[in-house]
């Protein structure tokens, strides 16, 4: 076949075409299973082909628009959905994964037909996981120290790994999981705190996909980053940094993936003292730093931390002057409408700036318009969803874990 089709043209085209097609394609001959399996250069170039139409700008080399981007590319959302049903056995957890058109007119319902089946979801796992994704890879974590899993697989190319589990097992433990990617030392980090209760201080782990060292002991933090909601508390990467909140202490911490340090975030104005028992809820939209909160259950404000200086929106967590540049802009105030605003979160923007939420009780998704201040429904899912824990997006790629250096990654078949 490459007789007939010259690699560079087979590269172009690959580079146009979704993960899933993409994938099929694999079936035609060696050559190309190699090329679309086990190349980190297509894996990287066609992940950044991807984040571009995304994000509607270039971000290639020189400059130079050989992969046919295009800021005005329809470019659907993926989402990953984290579901508990319950059945004579037991609970039993799936992962679900559909496409949304962020700019679609039409409110239907909907049925998620597309399960993960190859996920070893075992039932051993407890019901409080969590779920992140970076560039394709997952990571599936738990957050009881008895049932320590930390699981990383690309669902598409079907790699998984399963990391090294605790030394010490505590029934009392609580831990925290965060997992990203650094773009600077182009590397992927799992980061773990275990807090031993009831002392305040939670004692750090950081596993690097790839470089053989397994966990490593990083220190301690006094912070306690715990959930007051039922949905478990994950780090939020933005900028090559991993955020988590302490709620009671109401500051934001970075931890910095290249250096592996804490440092603390300016707080936005909504953190004063006159907060109360209002719920706040660290998330990240659109690149951005994203503080949600909600008000008397009533409505809620969506504050961003975004540049004020120039276009440049990367900032530095090590170098707390950067932070001068800095402000948190409060971006959306969505009155609820007799929906318990604790249940809402934001997940991504529309072309036309109206904002996407999903309701985390009711499998809905939701567009609020802020001009005429309207919220409505985008699509409903099937009412088997309602025991979800979460919906997270996702960017499908070829990202590889052998080819990160995990030798422990395993292909499913």
């Amino acid at each position: 076949m490459d007789k007939h089709l010259p690699a560079e043209i087979a590269l172009n085209i690959f580079f146009r075409l979704p993960v899933e097609s993409a994938l099929e394609c694999r079936r035609v001959c060696k050559i190309w299973r190699n090329l679309l399996l086990h190349d980190t250069y297509f894996a990287d170039m066609h992940l950044h082909r991807q984040l571009g139409q995304l994000d509607g700008v270039q971000r290639y080399h020189n400059n130079t628009n050989i992969y046919g981007t295009s800021s005005d590319a329809e470019v659907d959302l993926c989402l990953l959905f984290m579901i508990v049903g319950y059945e004579q056995n037991g609970i039993v957890k799936s992962i679900y994964y559909d496409r949304i058109n962020r700019d679609d007119k039409q409110y239907p319902s909907k049925k998620i037909t597309r399960r993960i089946n190859h996920l070893p979801m075992k039932n051993q796992y407890p019901c409080d996981l969590m779920l992140s994704s970076c560039n394709g890879l997952i990571c599936i974590s738990s957050k009881r120290g008895r049932d320590d899993c930390v699981y990383i697989c690309n669902p598409f190319t079907r790699e998984y790994v399963d990391l090294p589990r605790f030394r010490e097992k505590n029934l009392y433990t609580y831990i925290v999981n965060g997992f990203g990617y650094h773009p600077s030392t182009k590397e992927y980090k799992v980061v773990r705190i275990n807090y031993n209760y009831p002392a305040p201080v939670g004692h750090i782990q950081v596993y690097t996909l790839g470089d053989g060292r397994g966990w490593r002991d990083r220190g301690v933090i006094t912070y306690l980053f715990d959930n007051v909601s039922m949905f478990p508390c994950r780090g939020i990467l933005v900028n090559g940094a991993l955020h988590w909140l302490d709620i009671e202490e109401k500051k934001i911490m970075a931890f910095d993936l290249a250096d592996e340090v804490f440092c603390m975030v300016p707080s936005p104005p909504c953190f004063g003292p006159s907060i109360g028992e209002h719920y706040l809820d660290l998330q990240e939209l659109e690149s951005c730093l994203c503080i949600v909160h909600h008000n008397n259950g009533e409505s809620i404000d969506i504050w961003l931390f975004k540049k004020t200086k120039n276009n440049n929106t990367r900032y530095n967590v090590k170098e707390q002057d950067k932070y001068q540049s800095w402000k948190w802009s409060k971006e959306f105030s969505i009155a609820c409408e007799g929906h318990p605003s604790k249940f809402f979160a934001p997940l991504a923007l529309t072309k036309s700036r109206e904002i996407l939420l999903w309701h985390k009780y009711d499998a809905i998704i939701y567009r609020y318009d802020s001009t005429t201040r309207t919220l409505e429904k985008l699509l409903r899912y099937d009412a088997s969803l309602k025991f979800s824990h979460q919906i997270i997006l996702h960017n499908n790629s070829f990202v590889s874990l052998k080819a990160l250096g995990e030798k422990d990654a395993v292909d499913i078949l």
